[in-house]
């Protein structure tokens, strides 16, 4: 498989694995738990806190979740059809077609964090999740956490896209 997406070579567009870099999920476990270690100091210091007994739950699920990319980094499968992303605990397989996807740029949330982000041709009929997503200005997006910056992955999955759609 190829593992560069250069315009210039002509198998540079061959089916293509991305996976999720594991050393930008670390942050995350690593916030999530001094969650946790605050809400059991909380806890140790007045057992009766229902504060400290909440932070417990709600920190050791944020644990969990940011501890999902380490132990089982997201993949990003691109092919001639389009991409398809996942499966992971909290999302389920999805797989979009080139032809559906108008394009993708770069999405700032209201955390100000940079995203993939992709709108979806006007033709298709988007899910009740696309249409309350598109609120927040995109159709789609792709999960945080890969190895090049959301600039080089947005150029990238483009490119990958306009050459895929010149296949067909």
């Amino acid at each position: 498989m190829a593992n560069t997406l250069e315009c210039g070579s002509s198998n540079a567009f061959e089916p293509r694995i991305v996976k999720g870099s594991r050393r930008k999920a670390l942050p995350w476990v690593l916030l999530g738990g001094g969650f946790l270690a605050a809400s059991l100091l909380v806890i140790y210091s007045e057992p009766s806190n229902y504060v400290g007994w909440t932070g417990l739950v709600l920190s050791t699920l944020a644990t969990l979740i940011f501890a999902e990319p380490l132990v089982r980094p997201y993949v990003l499968i691109l092919d001639v059809d389009g991409f398809s992303l996942g499966p992971s605990i909290l999302l389920p397989r999805k797989a979009v077609a080139w032809r559906d996807v108008q394009n993708f740029f770069v999405h700032r949330t209201m955390q100000d964090f940079r995203v993939v982000a992709y709108n979806l041709e006007s033709t298709v009929e988007a899910t009740p999740s696309q249409r309350w997503a598109r609120i927040f200005g995109a159709d789609g997006t792709l999960p945080r956490g890969w190895p090049k910056s959301p600039e080089k992955m947005v150029e990238e999955l483009n490119a990958y896209r306009e050459w895929a759609l010149r296949r067909r």
